[in-house]
């Protein structure tokens, strides 16, 4: 080979070095852009975190504050969330039910039942259709002295309209002035809290309201929607919470001074 072709040779390799070069510092880019987009989600995520537990750490603060410095169960899991949890104070507060319904106990019915002792009047129904988590709860009210306030109620999931939900005849008659809903547990059924709204909101009394915890899940969101239709006569409100917070109260409700008389 000539002096010629050995320079068209070595011409050509080094374009293909060059070429290879620039394809890996072109790869290496891209591998540097993808762990600063990954680096800066992480940050966010981590970032949206700590806000979160900070603010849970609040709420679970003021709540126990609230309480009289009572020590609670955990409010995470299944639990209902601190947030929520003064949403339900806040309600016995301002209207004093003597009426109030659960729906699933738990952490909820010893707050419940701290706040309606405390106030001094009313009478908490907690439905439950697991017995063995029934009786943890009814242990809790037994050791905090609060077995007058609250009557927990054994009401197994039985089909209503090719659904799962509560019996109906556990309910006790009448009216309420304040209904939580937080049960049944969504592993049961798809949409397995939309009899609360057909079944419940027409006996909520004129100062009544619900407490739809768990709104910001897709079945919730779904049933809430289905119920504003079913009841165009009812004030859907939301409150900030971690997991999500309707307040469904009658139009025009008294105000809270005449409510509390």
């Amino acid at each position: 080979m000539g002096v010629t072709g050995l320079l068209v040779v070595n011409i050509g390799l080094s374009i293909i070095i060059l070429l290879w070069c620039l394809y890996l510092l072109r790869k290496i880019r891209w591998i540097f852009t993808d762990v600063s987009s990954v680096r800066e989600q992480v940050n966010m995520l981590v970032d949206r975190d700590l806000v979160a537990l900070h603010r849970g750490l609040v709420e679970h603060l003021q709540l126990s504050a609230r309480l009289g410095g009572e020590t609670l169960p955990p409010t995470r899991g299944w639990a209902a969330s601190p947030d929520v949890l003064n949403v339900l104070v806040d309600r016995i507060e301002q209207t004093r039910p003597r009426r109030v319904l659960e729906l699933g106990s738990g952490v909820s019915t010893l707050v419940i039942a701290q706040v309606l002792a405390r106030v001094g009047q009313g009478h908490l129904y907690s439905l439950e259709h697991d017995a063995a988590h029934l009786r943890r709860t009814q242990d809790i009210i037994d050791r905090a002295g609060l077995a007058d306030f609250v009557s927990l109620i054994h009401a197994p999931l039985t089909t209503r309209d090719d659904a799962l939900w509560y019996g109906e005849s556990r309910i006790p008659d009448g009216e309420f002035d304040l209904i939580f809903v937080d049960g049944p547990p969504m592993p049961m059924g798809s949409m397995i809290r939309f009899p609360a709204g057909p079944v419940l909101l027409p006996r909520l009394s004129s100062k009544g309201a619900m407490v739809v915890d768990d709104a910001a899940r897709p079945d919730e969101q779904k049933a809430i929607e289905m119920w504003r239709a079913q009841f165009p006569d009812f004030v859907f409100t939301e409150v900030p919470a971690e997991k999500g917070c309707v307040v469904i109260s009658r139009t025009n409700p008294p105000a809270v001074a005449d409510a509390a008389e």
